[in-house]
């Protein structure tokens, strides 16, 4: 058993907890004191992946919450799991958390951000730091019209998407077992920097263009500009990317066109169990100033590398 700190409690913390729960590791949340009140009756859980119709909900309640930086040291972690926001990240006391970081504990960042790794190894020491990329979706419940038993946290594991991370070998090794050993499929992933770098750069790009038509697909599918001025943008923030950090980006950016554009737009929605629109519409509007945040980040590199980033600019 593995004593687990999630920091946040939100729709991913809550999944991937009551996985790491189940297969018997004690979590324990780090939260804001305002939502100690609600969580401590427990979370409600639906897993898409056995229950489509959201009429069996789990009642999540083998878990510890705290609201106190101060008294983390006194715990011995093994695993630290940051479950917020990359502009949340900004916010976390890190002197503090440090001083809960032995050299038994490993912590594992999950923003997708291009300078969060940076900002989490300034305070840790990046031997104990693993990286790893999100690769399931959750959402609040009711999304839409959809008829729940209890409002709660549905969450799915697509096929042919394990969690990948990286890091120090041993450290990788031991959160790929842990996550393993709780049904959550993960692995080793060497090249992560690379592929999370501008795997991130592609999709935001994407779901800011999808914020400017409405969240709807038909739009980007029945307009070819607004499809090109995307395949643009992205191409815009992986070139500033490749020139900032010396990183050249995978094989798949050259698939990026507005045709292939199309038909990823017009096949997601079918192979989903959920609303995929409005789970974007509902999942990134909350999280706006952490696209926005990301984007400008884009942005600042190609204009700092002298790149004609139009597209771009449009959607910031």
């Amino acid at each position: 058993m593995k004593n687990i700190l999630m920091i946040g409690a939100g729709a991913v913390g809550q999944a991937y907890g009551y996985q790491l729960a189940e297969a018997g590791h004690q979590v324990t949340y780090l939260i804001k004191e305002k939502y100690r009140t609600s969580l401590e009756q427990g979370a409600y859980l639906y897993q898409l992946h056995k229950d489509k119709s959201l009429q069996r909900p789990l009642h999540y309640t083998n878990f510890a919450l705290t609201s106190d930086w101060s008294t983390l040291n006194e715990t011995q972690w093994d695993q630290i799991y940051l479950c917020v926001s990359s502009s949340a990240l900004a916010s976390i006391p890190f002197h503090q958390l440090k001083q809960a970081v032995t050299t038994n504990t490993t912590l594992v960042v999950l923003q997708p951000g291009p300078k969060d790794m940076a900002r989490v190894t300034q305070h840790i020491a990046p031997d104990q730091v693993v990286q790893g990329t999100i690769t399931l979706i959750s959402y609040k419940v009711p999304l839409n019209d959809e008829v729940v038993v209890q409002p709660g946290t549905a969450y799915w594991l697509p096929p042919l998407a394990p969690v990948p991370f990286a890091g120090a070998h041993d450290r990788v090794r031991d959160i790929v077992i842990t996550f393993k050993q709780a049904q959550i499929p993960a692995r080793v992933a060497p090249s992560l920097e690379k592929d999370a770098l501008y795997a991130t750069a592609a999709f935001l790009t994407f779901i800011a263009a999808l914020e400017t038509a409405d969240w709807q697909f038909d739009v980007l599918i029945n307009s070819r500009s607004r499809r090109r001025a995307l395949t643009t943008a992205t191409k815009q923030a992986i070139a500033a990317l490749h020139l900032e950090t010396d990183i050249s980006p995978p094989l798949w950016h050259r698939l990026i066109n507005p045709v292939t554009l199309r038909m990823l737009l017009t096949v997601a929605p079918k192979v989903t169990p959920f609303d995929l629109e409005a789970f974007f519409r509902v999942h990134f509007t909350k999280v706006h100033h952490q696209t926005q945040e990301i984007l400008q980040t884009y942005l600042a590199m190609a204009e700092k590398q002298h790149i004609d980033a139009m597209e771009l600019a449009q959607l910031v």
